[in-house]
């Protein structure tokens, strides 16, 4: 338990540290390092079994190869897209049998994050963008069942008057929504989880360079679900 606690605290500390520094590498260090931390977009996205699979690797490929989106060490890790711009997208999802049909495995969840560069201001072209993705999976035809799809993009800032909650449905029934924050939002939710151990704490981790912490916490081992066929 204390490993954990450790382990979540020298993540937040860490993206405190390199999400405002301009000579940061996202693509290395910020993004990776979010994208393996979802428990800080909240409880319901901690669980191991959200993943990619099969159907998310086609509708990924439909949707963002189009845009220029490249799969870095496509074999090991399916889910994350590098887009132009230094935008770095995740799409996993949970699967679950089917109360109404047990015989069938369909989705159940979709999580899709996107982060943008260093500095980056949100706009309601961002967020739209976004709201476009979740409606695009529903619509692809490659999905199995009916998935809630939840869909967060990550900036520095967000512009005035930008929604930064968005439902997404049809008329007849909500099936996604849309939310907008910043890195400092995600470390300042994140450290009232941890009911501000971080801040208690803060001694443990002033004396520690950057570098350190940033391996301490990728050296941490990450469970990677694999389809078998």
């Amino acid at each position: 338990m204390l490993d954990e606690i450790d382990g979540r605290l020298s993540v937040i500390e860490t993206i405190r540290r390199i999400a405002d520094d301009p000579e940061t590498d996202e693509l290395h260090t910020l993004h990776p390092l979010v994208l393996r931390s979802r428990w800080l977009f909240g409880p319901e996205f901690e669980s191991e079994e959200f993943c990619s699979n099969a159907t998310l690797q086609t509708v990924a490929k439909q949707l963002f190869r189009k845009e220029g989106g490249q799969f870095i060490n496509e074999k090991n890790r399916p889910d994350i897209v590098i887009l132009p711009g230094k935008v770095t997208l995740q799409l996993v999802g949970i699967e679950a049998f089917d109360p109404a049909e047990p015989s069938m495995v369909q989705l159940q969840h979709v999580l899709l994050i996107e982060l943008k560069k260093g500095g980056f201001k949100l706009t309601r072209k961002e967020v739209n963008q976004a709201d476009g993705y979740v409606q695009d999976i529903a619509a692809s035809g490659a999905v199995t069942g009916a998935p809630f799809i939840s869909a967060w993009v990550v900036g520095q800032s967000i512009a005035v008057g930008v929604a930064k909650d968005k439902k997404v449905g049809d008329g007849e029934r909500e099936f996604g929504r849309v939310r907008a924050t910043t890195f400092g939002a995600l470390i300042g939710t994140a450290n009232r989880r941890m009911m501000k151990l971080r801040d208690t704490l803060a001694a443990r981790y002033t004396g520690i360079p950057t570098d350190t912490l940033i391996e301490r916490v990728f050296e941490r081992p990450e469970q990677v679900k694999l389809d078998v066929a």
